[in-house]
């Protein structure tokens, strides 16, 4: 049965609220809409914004002009809101019964039908006084004891209304509630009803003519009932809403006594049993024990009423205790009052005054700076004087000129000096202290009206110059210096003991460096503050101005504990400059270390040299120092001899590099051998195996990685240079069959794209050496390649390169990375300690650090550089292996020519089938130069030439070597494919062939140092041209008449040629090119035949010679 109409809604609910409620209920938002009590209670939900869901019970109230609603709400609302409004217009739409009003029942009788209302209200469950867990709103009660403007003391109510979080706190903006809201139509629908009883109570007292902000005064009997009920809330607390809550506690006797003040001022005082915070002066009056969380009556042999006033008592100077003395004994013969005591007229005294000085900061308006149209609050380091005359303390801004003490029971008067505080004004005048009024930078309050100012253009300098020595010379004076809490410019004292301390770090090779001083007989880490400085000095300029700049002024760092330690500028500036060069190559970590590399120990035993006139105390790392020490003291390296087992000699640079590569190993270095192509650096390597051989120290493999166009160079040089060395290369598709033969050689030879195929396999070794020939394969750190050379297993490891750094420095960190990581950093730090300074500020500070760092690591020489111990000209021949599939077409071709020569034979004879011998010859030729020139393979996919990619690789180091190249081929279709790779890798070039028109411009080009390359066909250039403006010579087809090719050589080794000359000839391995090689150092007549002018018979070739030139891959 429903008990309200819509017009019951329309009273009750306003206007706003009914229409949202409206849209709710259209919405379907309610839900469990529930008929209780016959009717006479509705309870439902609403759906509100998000997910929140609200709960809403409503009761009805009969009124004699209809049905008041009363809807509670779990909203913030909290009444008669939009939610109770769709809930009841939900209950509206469903037929659960006629509505049924009492007053309609009973419209002809209103006595009855008030009666039934009241009978209805008296019969409903009391709402009780906790708060139910779904009403977040509270009322919060708050108790002080406070002086009034007049004295006294008072007990002060003050009221918030709350709201509780989940975690039992409250809501950051707490109101205070006006207990005058008690009288308003309707109270607040959260108010309990002891609420509204205690509300009512503090409105009919005195209390409530005070203000909201001010509190309300609770006095009397009528207080401490209300104290009583506060308590019973539960809801009570003490000095603040974080204040510990009240509860009721037991009463307590307490007795009643007058108090001495240090200036003979008597109070009246209360003293609970046991004692408690506070006394609140109601009557009777009410102790607060805040530690116990209870507050309760006072029983005294005094009236209520009597004892509620005692503890409210003004304080009695002691000019007027003789005076309330008589009066209380006049008025109050036998009402018990204590009586305070009379101390007699004070004695004059004259005492010299004592300054003290206090140093605090204050918060001042600005009267020049705004924000948001109010003076902007400033933080000012400001000075307070005071003086003290005994046990008397005067503060400068006092205006009294005396005062009256109680001292030993005596009342004295003690004069302030004003001349001899004039005089302490003038003496800190003298250190800068100016009074702060005089300035105009602040309005003051009149408690700042004397405060001091250090007027300084660095003010805060000029504070901690005070403290460093004006402050003891003002204590030497008699004076007393006092800090506030917190002074940000307060100073530590340093001892003269600095320390220097290495301890032993997270890995075997790794120390930790910091350096300190002892302030207080505590160590104080200077590293971090010292780093501050050092990532300040970006620049040489920067660096200069520091290491240079004035030692007047200390430095001051702050402590942990917030004091400032002053340092020495002179000798900060030796160690930061001594830490430069450690600290740029090291980052600081977390524990406040610089981690050093073992490698590092020649850097850190020059920071000890540095600092030596520092008197620093060193604390551990004695090795790391002594083996420093050895290597700042090393006078070059020791030479070694040449092998017994090395088939060859060495030229004076390449023993020099030798004896560089078995000092790395002496000390367990890495480095880069970095010398120019064709300088030996496979040689000088080969030699070093061969020492650590001999030397037994090669008890494991080494393992070789180079490109796959460098194999067979490096397997004829191992057996040219060093037979005795047992060699096992790891190439093709059978490798994996000799896996288990590794440990049984001295050298294993394997590819760079053959490092992730084999990962498992080699990384499972051990090894004595590992070696990256043309290393700038792992100049990108994060190629897979470059991850898995760095974890080879070795002892010792090697790169050699022509080029360390092709682009930038991250290459070479790279490089250094594989040899020992640690010496240049991590990546990050590498970037920002090196590779930024350098590259793009252009630091030649860092740069030159950086060549020091590597320097003893990497050997490079130049050809200009060893000319002197080369001959004047160098032939060298460069093999190289074909890749699979140019094998196969090889193979192919090979087979299929062989048997139309053998045919030909059968049918002509030798003598007269040279022209198809010749033919099969070019074509084989051919395949071995690049598939590409083969007219029968045109159009079909092509294959990759492993003499044409070595040959891009070559040219590439050379020219950024500067050399100045002939590149000779017979093929001018060979010289077309290489203009389009040299345009792709933009290198400039000139070209000479039978094509070419200007001859004497392209030779002009060349020979004038504008082009480092000059392409030349074998019929246009072999011969009458003179291009001495060369120094290296590459024949990339084999022209097997030696005097053809002599006479291309001589285009650059001719007289007026001042620099030795390079011949490199390019070879395929296995191929008729190496095959016709060998004949040629046989039958020079041979040769002739192939390729130069066939002897007039025709008879120069046998059937043996063809059997070498068409045998088959090996």
């Amino acid at each position: 049965m429903r008990f309200y109409t819509l017009n019951d809604l329309i009273k009750s609910i306003p206007r706003t609220y009914l229409d949202r409620g409206r849209g709710y209920h259209r919405q379907g938002r309610v839900s469990d809409v529930a008929f209780l009590d016959e009717g006479r209670t509705v309870k439902g939900a609403v759906r509100g914004s998000g997910r929140n869901v609200y709960r809403q019970t409503v009761r009805f109230r009969e009124r004699r002009d209809g049905v008041e609603i009363i809807g509670d709400c779990t909203c913030p609302v909290g009444f008669n809101c939009k939610h109770v409004a769709a809930v009841l217009l939900e209950g509206l739409s469903r037929p659960e019964g006629r509505v049924l009003h009492p007053q309609h029942v009973h419209a002809r009788d209103p006595v009855i039908a008030d009666w039934l209302r009241q009978l209805e209200e008296a019969s409903k469950p009391s709402l009780g006084n906790d708060y139910p867990p779904d009403v977040a709103q509270r009322l919060i009660y708050v108790l002080r004891a406070e002086r009034a403007v007049i004295g006294s003391l008072q007990a002060r109510l003050h009221i918030y209304s709350v709201r509780l979080l989940k975690n039992g706190g409250f809501g950051a903006n707490p109101s205070r509630y006006d207990a005058a809201n008690i009288w308003n139509r309707e109270p607040a629908k959260f108010l309990r009803p002891i609420d509204i009883e205690i509300l009512q109570r503090v409105g009919r007292t005195r209390a409530a003519m005070a203000s909201v902000s001010n509190g309300y005064t609770l006095a009397g009997s009528e207080g401490a009932g209300i104290l009583a009920s506060l308590l019973e809330t539960g809801r009570c607390r003490w000095n603040g809403l974080e204040g510990p809550p009240l509860s009721l506690g037991a009463p307590r006797s307490a007795t009643v006594g007058w108090e001495l003040n240090p200036q003979g001022a008597q109070q009246l005082q209360i003293v609970a049993d046991p004692p408690g915070s506070a006394i609140l002066p109601v009557a009777p009056p009410w102790y607060i024990d805040e530690h116990g969380g209870v507050c309760g009556p006072l029983t005294l042999d005094l009236s209520d009423d009597v004892a509620a006033v005692l503890a409210s008592a003004p304080t009695i100077p002691p000019e007027r205790a003789g005076a309330v003395r008589d009066e209380l004994t006049k008025r109050f013969p036998s009402a018990g009052i204590p009586m305070p005591t009379e101390l007699g007229k004070p004695k004059r005294v004259t005492l010299k005054p004592s300054p003290r000085l206090f140093l605090e900061i204050a918060r001042l308006p600005s009267t020049r700076r705004y924000a948001w149209g109010r003076p902007e609050l400033i933080e000012v380091p400001v000075a307070r004087l005071g003086f003290s005359y005994g046990s008397t303390r005067f503060e400068a801004d006092d205006g009294r000129a005396e005062t009256t003490v109680l001292q030993d029971g005596h009342l004295l008067t003690v004069s302030r000096d004003m001349d001899a505080e004039a005089r302490a004004f003038d003496r800190l005048a003298g250190f800068g202290f100016e009074p702060i009024r005089d300035l105009g930078l602040y309005t003051l309050p009149p408690e700042r009206r004397l405060d001091l100012l250090m007027l300084d253009e660095e003010p805060e300098f000029a504070l901690l110059e005070f403290q460093r020595t004006g402050i003891a010379e003002l204590r030497a004076e008699g004076w007393t210096i006092e800090f506030a809490e917190g002074y940000p410019l307060r100073l530590a004292e340093a001892e003269d003991a600095w320390y220097a301390d290495v301890a032993e770090g997270s890995g075997i090779d790794w120390f930790g460096f910091s350096l300190g001083v002892l302030v207080e007989g505590e160590p104080v880490n200077l590293l971090p503050f010292l780093v501050n400085i050092l990532e300040d000095l970006d620049s040489a300029e920067k660096i200069s101005q520091f290491l240079n700049g004035p030692t007047d002024k200390p430095l001051y760092l702050r402590l942990a504990d917030d004091r400032l330690l002053s340092l020495p500028m002179e000798r900060v500036q030796t160690i930061v400059g001594a830490l430069l060069d450690l600290y740029h190559a090291n980052e600081m970590n977390e524990d406040g270390h610089i981690p050093l590399h073992s490698l590092q120990a020649a850097d850190l035993a020059q920071v000890e040299d540095e600092l030596a006139a520092l008197d620093l105390q060193w604390s551990g790392g004695k090795a790391l120092l002594e083996t420093g020490r050895k290597l700042r003291g090393f006078s070059g390296v020791e030479e070694v001899a040449v092998p017994r087992a090395f088939v060859g000699a060495l030229r004076g640079y390449q023993r020099a590099g030798l004896s560089w590569l078995q000092f790395l190993r002496a000390y367990d270095f890495g480095g880069i051998l970095a010398d120019d192509m064709g300088l030996g650096k496979t040689v000088q390597t080969i030699a070093h195996l061969l020492v650590e051989k001999e030397a037994g120290r090669m008890d494991r493999p080494c393992l070789i990685v180079a490109p796959t166009s460098l194999m067979a160079n490096w397997r004829h040089e191992l057996a040219q240079f060093a037979p005795s060395l047992t060699v096992l290369i790891l190439h093709g598709p059978d490798r994996k069959d000799r896996f288990d033969e590794i440990q049984r050689h001295d050298v294993i030879l394997t590819t760079y794209p053959l490092l992730p195929r084999d990962e498992k396999i080699l990384l499972a070794q051990e090894f004595h050496l590992t070696i990256l020939d043309e290393a700038q394969v792992i100049k990108n750190p994060k190629t897979r390649i470059a991850r898995i050379a760095r974890r080879l297993p070795a002892r010792h490891r090697l790169c050699l390169t022509g080029t360390p750094m092709e682009n930038h420095l991250g290459e070479l960190w790279s490089q250094f990375h594989f040899l020992m990581p640690g010496l240049l950093g991590d990546e990050k730090r590498f970037r920002r300690a090196f590779r930024t300074p350098i590259e793009k500020q252009g630091r030649t500070d860092r740069q030159q650090f950086l060549g020091r760092r590597v320097r003893p690591f990497l050997l490079r020489r130049t050809k200009d550089e060893v000319a002197t111990e080369l001959p004047p000209k160098t032939e060298i021949i460069e093999y190289v292996e074909l890749g699979l599939a140019q094998r196969d077409l090889y193979e192919s071709i090979r087979l299929a020519m062989n048997e139309k020569v053998r045919r030909e034979i059968d049918n002509k004879g030798i003598a007269r089938s040279q022209i198809v011998i010749l033919d099969a010859l070019l074509k084989l030729r051919q395949v071995c130069c690049d598939p590409r020139l083969l007219k029968s393979h045109n159009g079909q996919k092509a294959i990759l030439s492993a003499k044409f990619t070595r040959l891009v690789e070559m040219v590439t180091e050379m020219v950024e070597e500067g050399r100045r190249i002939l590149l000779f081929s017979q093929f001018t279709t060979m010289l077309s494919l290489m203009e389009a790779e040299l345009k792709a890798q933009n290198i400039d070039y000139v070209k000479l062939t039978g094509q070419t028109r200007n001859r004497s411009m392209v030779i002009d080009q060349f020979q004038s140092g504008n082009v480092p390359l000059f392409l030349i066909s074998l019929k246009a250039g072999g011969t009458g041209l003179n291009l001495t403006a060369a120094d290296t010579v590459i024949h990339y087809d084999p022209w097997w008449n030696p005097a053809v090719e002599r006479q291309a050589t001589d285009r650059a080794h001719r007289i007026g040629q001042d620099k030795p000359v390079f011949v490199y000839k390019m070879l395929t391995v296995g191929t008729v090119e190496e095959k016709i090689q060998e004949l040629q150092n046989r039958k020079q007549d041979l040769a002739n035949g192939i390729l130069g002018k066939a002897s007039p018979d025709g008879t120069n070739l046998s059937l043996e010679d063809l059997e070498a030139l068409f045998a088959p891959l090996e």
